[in-house]
């Protein structure tokens, strides 16, 4: 294209892509330079976040059940900043790359762009069928990504249904008061399954447990975990009865648990001990 030859559609496409990268929160903006004439206008796929999805395929109850990977399925992830998710796909074993720029959802262009130092949400199978949620920090390359389970070791970290607690947990209250996921100390994401999981520091409440167990036999029966609708997907289907067990763990009363994590006071702005990118 000649630089005599801008047009109206072309400027429009590039307001769209910086305010698609203008995630708020996190470690601050990022953006892309607008190509020079002739050349490609998007940036070379990199990985940024790399992960393993696990999907519940059986056991007893949510502290002894089976996992298997969520195997060659679609995966939708977002910083929660715009109604607008990022997408890629998991192998066979359920393991994914997802690169620093990645077709949106919902299409078409801009790209979706990944900013290290935020929390990313992680959905797999995000239409139908049982899924696979986590969350992920997404690091300044992936080996410094940071996950859930403490150890922070890729082999030891897949979803289960403790990160899908958390990650639905966090995607229910930033969708509902128009909060970012990186406006919540990753920390303290990793404090609060760590209780979950394993009784540190102390047991998970009735409201915790009930979650918990939901999310153990709605998954088993292969149904959706979505609470309300994604942004991205306004249309998708959702589920009353995992909605109303986080509002349950949410509003707590007299059994209200502590660790439960909250925003940062005043935004991603106010974060501090976070992870380092």
């Amino acid at each position: 294209m000649s630089r005599h030859m801008k047009t109206l559609p072309f400027f429009a496409a590039l307001i769209a892509a910086a305010i698609l990268v203008a995630c708020s929160g996190g470690g601050g903006g990022s953006g892309i330079n607008p190509p020079p004439p002739g050349s490609s206008p998007t940036p070379a796929a990199s990985p940024e976040i790399v992960g393993t999805l696990n999907v519940v395929i059986g056991g007893g109850s949510y502290s002894t059940a089976l996992y298997g990977p969520a195997g060659t399925v679609g995966v939708d992830f977002s910083c929660g900043c715009t109604a607008v998710a990022g997408s890629g796909t998991t192998d066979g074993s359920g393991n994914f790359t997802l690169t620093a720029v990645s077709t949106p959802v919902p299409q078409p262009n801009p790209m979706y762009t990944v900013v290290p130092t935020r929390n990313y949400l992680e959905v797999g199978s995000p239409t139908s069928g049982t899924q696979a949620w986590t969350m992920i920090f997404a690091g300044s390359r992936p080996s410094h990504d940071q996950y859930l389970n403490p150890g922070n070791q890729l082999v030891s970290a897949p979803s289960d249904v403790y990160s899908a607690a958390v990650a639905l947990y966090i995607f229910k209250y930033s969708s509902s008061s128009s909060v970012a996921y990186d406006d919540y100390n990753f920390n303290t994401l990793v404090t609060w399954y760590n209780k979950l999981k394993n009784s540190v520091p102390s047991a998970p409440t009735a409201a915790e447990t009930t979650l918990l167990t939901d999310i153990f036999n709605e998954s088993k029966l292969g149904h959706v975990l979505w609470p309300t609708a994604p942004g991205w997907r306004p249309g998708q289907s959702t589920n009353a009865k995992i909605s109303g067990d986080l509002t349950a763990v949410n509003t707590g009363g007299t059994g209200a648990d502590p660790q439960l994590p909250t925003p940062c006071p005043g935004g991603a702005g106010g974060c501090t001990g976070t992870p380092s990118p």
